[in-house]
């Protein structure tokens, strides 16, 4: 403890102030560099003949320069924000180190765990490829349309780490590790929220102390959570087809549905909550999150789970990987009870059920060597219907469920959140693409993965950071991908455990949850 005080103040914390600092000294930087950008500019328009095309391009580089000099401050002022809040938790910790020192309580000691490696990092650093204006000779009269010149765009980019850094390893109680975390939501940058396959949630610290738990108000095991800004905790419950507002440990239901169960939920930057669900009636099973046993995807190949290993596509009569190894149980999320064994049926078709699925029933007719020759069925129910619906308190606001041709935008949905531009992200493992639409339900982009050694994608999970960046767990191979919010590729990481589920604190560190209680805050960017 003495020694991660001593780091904090002569290293760290000093880090940050000399940061802090630094900061006036960017922002006249940076409007020198646009001033003299819109100077050369000015100069060069008053060495040509006046003409009206010609103060038009003026004006709409002068215009062009004065918002990327607005984004370059804005970017500035984030990282400022990021600095100060840092700053603030570091101050608090050295107090707390203070306390802890001069306590001669030997429980305290050991439950301490050094925070001092998630903040030898300064938040928001970017990189800033400044515009540059190159004047244009003019030759003639016939280059005066021409004869301005060329402006570059400003690029801010937030790189990523080749490899992800472990900043704590966060260790349940003994009594807490069972079962695998269903879903994570970050109260704050050292308290998260948790459920699992049981009726409980959970709040949890760094230091893996169980700081609160509440039972569902029906008995049921929740699906999905999510904190909202007034730090209160939503919940949906699918059995029941409610969605729920946890205050203090008071629950309170904002809706029952009729003919639908939710699934995700999102509580929004304005304060809406976006619940995902499907359309079921009363003897449907429920889902899991990696709603697969054989997986039907749009295209109909079918995926095989082999024990613990993750399946691999087939279509409907032809193998597209070979799989060696005897099937012996299907499993979408590792827990074996969920599911049903294959049994034979009378013609010899070896039939495999989804036990928690609603959608998914496949046949599978093979040889004497398991996965040699395996042919497919996809039985899907193509009358589910997915969609996403906005609400303010219990009133609805908007549905979004198909494109303006009037096709479905998500075939399945078990995972969705919000973007810092209002777009709304949705893994969807049954059509194999992270789905990205609009604040007002277009179709931005569809993302189908990158790169997979698998040469199939399956998104379960979904969340976002304060940059606008994308990242979803990929359930094939255990990893994460990372897209702007263009849906542009930037990377893909292992991130030190099987993920589950993930979520971004408020310095862009990922909360990664695991197997059998495992939870990790892990570093991403450089």
């Amino acid at each position: 403890m003495k020694k991660d005080l001593k780091d904090f103040k002569k290293s760290i914390y000093s880090q940050y102030q000399d940061a802090a600092s630094n900061i006036p000294v960017q922002r006249v930087d940076v409007k020198k560099y646009f001033q003299k950008l819109k100077t050369n500019l000015t100069k060069q328009v008053k060495s040509l003949p006046v003409r009206t095309e010609v103060n038009t391009i003026f004006q709409e580089m002068q215009a062009k320069i004065d918002e990327m000099d607005a984004q370059h401050l804005a970017a500035i002022d984030k990282q400022e924000d990021a600095i100060k809040h840092s700053a603030a938790e570091i101050e608090h910790i050295m107090l707390n180190l203070n306390s802890l020192i001069d306590n001669s309580d030997g429980c305290l000691f050991f439950k301490y765990k050094s925070r001092n490696e998630e903040f030898r990092r300064l938040p928001d650093q970017f990189q800033a490829t400044m515009p540059i204006f190159i004047p244009q000779k003019m030759n003639n009269k016939k280059q005066i349309d021409q004869s301005i010149g060329s402006l570059s765009e400003l690029a801010i980019t937030y790189p990523l780490l080749d490899e992800p850094r472990l900043l704590i390893d966060i260790r349940i109680h003994r009594k807490e590790q069972y079962g695998e975390f269903s879903d994570v939501s970050c109260l704050s940058n050292s308290e998260l929220w948790t459920c699992r396959n049981d009726n409980t949630m959970r709040l949890y610290n760094l230091q893996g102390e169980l700081l609160k738990k509440v039972k569902t108000k029906s008995g049921n095991v929740p699906f999905g959570i999510s904190v909202t800004k007034n730090r209160d905790l939503l919940y949906t419950d699918p059995d029941d087809r409610s969605l729920n507002l946890v205050r203090n440990t008071r629950i309170k239901t904002l809706l029952k549905l009729q003919g639908w169960k939710p699934f995700g939920v999102c509580s929004t930057s304005s304060g809406d909550i976006l619940v995902i669900m499907e359309s079921s009636n009363d003897d449907s099973l429920r889902r899991g999150r990696n709603d697969n046993c054989f997986e039907c995807d749009v295209m109909g190949n079918i995926g095989i789970h082999y024990g613990y290993k993750r399946y691999r596509p087939y279509s409907d009569s032809k193998e597209k990987q070979s799989i060696q190894g005897q099937p012996l149980v299907l499993s979408g999320s590792s827990l074996r009870e969920n599911f049903d064994l294959c049994s034979d049926d009378e013609e010899g078709c070896r039939v495999c059920t989804c036990r928690r699925e609603n959608t998914c029933t496949s046949s599978v007719e093979s040889d004497e060597v398991a996965g040699r020759e395996i042919r497919c069925e996809n039985k899907r129910n193509d009358k589910t219907q997915i969609k996403i619906v906005r609400y303010s308190g219990s009133t609805e606001k908007q549905s979004i469920q198909s494109d303006l041709l009037g096709q479905p935008l998500f075939l399945s949905g078990s995972c969705l959140c919000e973007n810092r531009n209002l777009d709304i992200c949705v893994a969807d493992n049954r059509a194999g693409a992270l789905v990205v639409v609009s604040a007002a339900g277009e179709l931005r982009f569809r993302y189908e993965g990158r790169n997979s050694p698998s040469g199939y994608f399956f998104p379960s999970c979904v969340t976002t950071d304060s940059h606008g960046n994308v990242l979803t767990v990929e359930s094939h191979m255990d990893d994460i991908h990372v897209v702007d919010q263009n849906g542009h590729f930037l990377g893909i990481f292992f991130p030190l455990t099987i993920p589950k589920s993930i979520c971004v604190d408020f310095r862009d560190n990922l909360f990664v949850t695991g197997l059998l209680g495992k939870m990790k805050k892990i570093q991403y960017y450089k």
